[in-house]
């Protein structure tokens, strides 16, 4: 995170607490703050001369910052309210990809304040912290915080809940790699029971998760009529994060559909969005998938670029599986400027992280790639495994239209 991102940050978190705490507390926080930059500013120093003493003290000032604001929030607030501040302050650290300091809160809110808690904001924490597992890519973890959470929201006879974590389910179902089917009925769950409470939001959350389904499924125009339907919905809807999601699903589909220039425009929307909203990790998202549109309109600097911005943030975040989509980006911009040694580098990077997650959609891209390679190189057996790996990857979650890409790529490399 850069200083001024870290500053936003902790302005945020400080505004959230003064609106609960009131301006007493606001005096006290910006007293301590007073006389800790000026104690520190006066007398610390790096024992490693050449380290850049300002921009070292920017995070530990940020850190010192977030704990004093945790610590004395909760003498100026009941016990119910507190842990609602820790919420607040959570999702605003998943925003800002400070996943670490979002786990602790809610651990907090579990561990020590689940007494005074409702079910139903249990419940919620349980779906928060399991999402940001799930963008750690704790698969295991992840399940566990979301199956915790059903079973809070079903006590409570609370549908909508229940349908917000089918949604969760299903998106966690497509990154373990089970047939897309599976995820699909947690979708169809979800869109029949926001459909009969009229609630709009997770109706076109619903939606907009079918649609992803339908894009692996290689459904490109069933995909597409879906994400325009929810894209007019949304817009009347005024949901920022949501609309975001979608202008990035389209891109996707349009790349697919090998329509960059649309592509570029809604990465474009999407990053405007992400930008106002500081939320890191799509933005990365964003950026790599930019990146991988400037690939295929030849620009290799520009996609450069923004594939390496993205990995700087996913290095942050701690996402290694979308590094390893950067890596597979890096390993075709340089198999395609024919510095086979660097790009076979890069590749072989991606294939190594993704059989560590064994997440069978990113790993048959992988594959694929590495197979393209040595078609390119002229080593055709090595081509043909690697096909064959991308082949067995795919169908493992039925994701068809990869499927007919890799057999149009093996029968180009034997003719």
């Amino acid at each position: 995170m850069t200083p001024s991102s870290l500053q936003t940050f902790v302005n945020q978190v400080t505004t959230l607490a003064k609106n609960r705490c009131g301006n007493e507390f606001a005096l006290l926080v910006s007293s301590i703050r007073r006389e800790r930059e000026m104690m520190l500013s006066s007398t610390w120093k790096p024992l490693e001369p050449e380290i850049d003493t300002r921009n070292e003290q920017h995070p530990i000032y940020r850190d010192i910052d977030f704990d004093t604001i945790i610590t004395h929030s909760s003498k100026y607030l009941p016990e119910s309210e507190y842990v609602t501040l820790l919420y607040e302050i959570a999702d605003a650290a998943r925003n800002f990809g400070h996943f670490d300091k979002a786990d602790q809160l809610l651990g907090l809110i579990l561990r020590k304040h689940a007494h005074c808690c409702r079910r139903a904001f249990l419940a919620n924490t349980h779906d928060l912290r399991g999402n940001l597992y799930f963008y750690k890519n704790d698969l295991e973890n992840a399940r566990k915080e979301f199956s915790a959470a059903l079973a809070l929201f079903e006590a409570e006879n609370d549908q909508i809940g229940v349908a917000s974590i089918k949604n969760s389910i299903g998106v966690l179902k497509v990154e373990e790699g089970k047939a897309i089917e599976e995820a699909e009925k947690d979708f169809l769950d979800a869109l029949a029971i926001s459909t009969k409470a009229n609630d709009s939001y997770l109706l076109l959350r619903s939606k907009l998760n079918l649609a992803n389904v339908y894009v692996i499924g290689g459904d490109l125009d069933k995909a597409l009529q879906y994400y325009q339907e929810i894209r007019d919905d949304v817009g009347n809807n005024e949901n920022e994060e949501l609309l975001a999601n979608v202008f990035h699903s389209l891109a996707i589909v349009f790349k697919f559909k090998k329509e960059f220039n649309k592509a570029s425009d809604y990465l474009s929307r999407s990053l405007k969005i992400s930008n106002h909203q500081n939320n890191m990790h799509l933005k990365a998202l964003s950026y790599l998938e930019q990146a991988e549109v400037y690939y295929h309109k030849g620009d290799f600097a520009t996609s450069t670029a923004l594939a390496t911005t993205s990995f700087q943030i996913f290095s942050q975040l701690g996402d290694r599986l979308s590094l390893a989509d950067v890596y597979k980006i890096l390993g075709m911009i340089n198999r395609d400027a024919k510095r086979f040694n660097l790009a076979l580098s890069y590749l072989e990077n991606s294939l190594k992280i993704n059989e560590e997650f064994s997440y069978p959609l990113n790993l048959g891209e992988t594959q694929f790639e590495l197979g393209q390679f040595y078609t390119i190189t002229g080593d055709f057996i090595k081509a043909r495994a690697y096909y064959n790996s991308a082949l067995d990857s795919f169908r493992q979650i039925n994701a068809n239209g990869k499927i007919r890409d890799v057999q149009k790529a093996m029968e180009s490399a034997v003719n």
